[in-house]
């Protein structure tokens, strides 16, 4: 069994912030700083060090990407979301079925700010 988890929780919160997602094809790291972390890895390698507007630029583009890629991301899952949904139509006082969950696991039954009718 492991014990000393607390010792290489830095290595690994390193390791989830260096990850490139998916979605946004960057890493949180990258989007916050602008470029990738350094890692033990490539400790020693030269890196080219951007001016300021170079270092703006591609902070801008980056920024822009992941949003493209986030926006398509929501319009893809939106797709899948609505693709068996069917349009219904309620009427004041038609019974219907409420999957309701809550934390406290107490359902208020009868007159209720969440559900009354507006």
């Amino acid at each position: 069994m492991q014990t000393n988890w607390v010792k290489r929780l830095p290595l690994v919160e390193f390791a989830y912030n260096d990850r490139r997602y998916p979605s946004t094809r960057l890493s949180t790291f990258e989007l916050n700083y602008g470029c990738r972390a350094i890692s033990p890895a490539t400790i020693g390698i030269m890196h080219k060090v951007p001016s300021i507007v170079e270092f703006l630029t591609q902070m801008q583009q980056k920024l822009e990407m992941a949003r493209a890629s986030l926006s398509n991301v929501m319009a893809r899952a939106k797709s899948y979301a609505h693709e068996n949904r069917t349009c219904r139509k309620f009427e004041t006082r038609d019974w219907v079925y409420l999957l309701a969950h809550s934390k406290s696991k107490v359902l208020c039954i009868g007159e209720c700010a969440q559900i009354s009718l507006r």
